[in-house]
């Protein structure tokens, strides 16, 4: 049983590790183990309010130590942080039942970010460049950790004004190509995250409240 739930901690904990060696130099990104979560709420004043997020993990039989359980939802809490481009968190609500029936471990939080994203600068990376997306990291409140699948989407963005600013936060229209008949989708619009010179992170709510995609896409 112990082994069964340490192999179980240590796949988690590496899927998204994958994620965090591959972003390091970003801006505006915090990797899932840096997320710091704040007690004081007054120390977050001067930081960017983001939205509400939940977590929550089960034992899977009654013997579970309670400990793991309640670590899996701290890190399920700190992916979709990481993932909306957060560097804090608040836990404003938590619940950790430990009895010999249910063993399980809730959390909601609200998520902050240290620095907003300067729309300026992203808009002058992307402008009239070629847009390819090269990695996706899915992530379902449902499952047990987040999922890396390696792709390769091509997108050209040089027309209609694809970068937009709305409510401190920044937006990119990524506009698909279909290899068949070599046209491009009318796009998109996804959340900006972190950007360098080279790489864009954009995320996007897949259902509304439950699954999460980050894209990891290059500019060239």
């Amino acid at each position: 049983m112990k082994i069964l739930t340490t192999l179980c901690t240590a796949l988690f904990v590496f899927n998204y590790g994958l994620l965090q060696a591959q972003t390091t130099e970003i801006i505006g990104y915090t990797s899932p183990n840096d997320i710091e979560i704040i007690d004081d709420i007054n120390e977050l004043s001067a930081f960017q309010k983001g939205d509400l997020i939940f977590s929550k993990a089960r034992g899977l039989f009654a013997i579970s130590p309670i400990n793991n359980i309640n670590n899996r939802a701290i890190n399920k809490l700190k992916t979709e942080a990481s993932m909306r481009g957060a560097s804090h968190i608040y836990i404003n609500y938590r619940n950790i039942e430990n009895s010999t029936l249910s063993k399980s471990a809730m959390y909601s939080a609200r998520v902050y970010k240290g620095k907003p994203l300067n729309f300026q600068e992203i808009n002058q990376a992307v402008s009239g460049k070629k847009l390819i997306i090269t990695k996706q990291v899915y992530f379902s409140r449902n499952d047990w950790k987040a999922n890396e699948k390696e792709i390769y989407s091509f997108s050209n963005i040089s027309l209609n004004e694809p970068v937009e600013e709305r409510n401190g936060k920044v937006f990119i229209k990524i506009r698909s190509k279909d290899y068949k008949s070599g046209k491009l989708s009318s796009g998109d619009y996804y959340e900006v995250v972190g950007f360098n010179q080279d790489t864009i992170l954009i995320f996007t709510e897949e259902v509304a409240g439950k699954e999460y995609v980050l894209h990891h896409v290059k500019i060239e």
